[in-house]
């Protein structure tokens, strides 16, 4: 059935996400030991069942560990992590775009960009080439309208550039990786776009892609590796 029933999430789900944003966002530290499930239940108006079966998914998800014999702690989720663990982080959203996560964020969208390029400079067609410069035309042209394009829209186009590579480099789970980012990169290229200005942004995003048409991926990878070099270097600025 295309349409299935929508069910509201169990109080058990509740928990968890609750949890998953005191823990996230520092409220509750790493090594804290948690309070029974007694007093959990209690203070949170909850049954006890509820929140013994979100305990064990939280400690499944790499959020909590349990002792039997001591308790449950707060466990350090960034070494113990797991995919659910990313995908709660990015549910919650409580990760804020702090120096130290921009550049964990940028070094991964550019390891990943790197290898897609790499496939993509190898396998494109003249018309792939075409609608990414398609999307450079779009901001420059966007830029000298009345009223102009917003910023977030060309961060838009600009995110729309990198996923066509990734998408058509043929991995499918680099780009559901981007796609799970996509809040976080839309914020980076805002900022970017507004340091550098539309045209800018826009040529970046050309020179990319003409390199890309001839075969050039070290050169296209260059240019990336120059773009996040340069955005780091403006964001310790501030």
């Amino acid at each position: 059935m295309r349409f299935e029933k929508i069910v509201a999430p169990t109080i058990s789900e509740l928990f968890e996400t609750k949890m998953q944003h005191l823990i996230l966002s520092g409220e509750l530290t790493i090594g804290e030991k948690l309070p029974s499930e007694r007093i959990l239940a209690e203070e949170m108006g909850i049954s006890k069942s509820a929140v013994h079966l979100g305990m064990r998914n939280l400690e499944r998800t790499g959020f909590v560990r349990i002792d039997p014999r001591q308790g449950a702690y707060v466990a350090n989720w960034e070494e113990n992590g797991n995919l659910e663990t990313l995908t709660a982080l990015l549910k919650t959203n409580v990760l804020k775009l702090e120096p130290e996560n921009i550049r964990s964020l940028i070094l991964v969208r550019e390891s990943l960009e790197s290898d897609a390029m790499e496939v993509f400079s190898g396998k494109h067609t003249n018309a792939d080439i075409l609608q990414l410069r398609s999307y450079a035309c779009e901001i420059r042209d966007g830029a000298k309208r009345n009223p102009p394009m917003s910023v977030s829209s060309m961060a838009e186009l600009a995110f729309m550039f990198s996923h066509y590579i990734f998408l058509h480099s043929g991995n499918m789970f680099s780009s559901l990786i981007l796609n799970s980012f996509k809040p976080f990169t839309l914020g980076l290229w805002e900022q970017w776009i507004l340091s550098i200005g539309p045209d800018a942004a826009a040529d970046y995003l050309d020179r990319t892609a003409i390199e890309l048409r001839d075969g050039n991926a070290e050169a296209a990878i260059g240019i990336v590796h120059q773009y996040n070099s340069d955005l780091l270097e403006k964001m310790s600025q501030q």
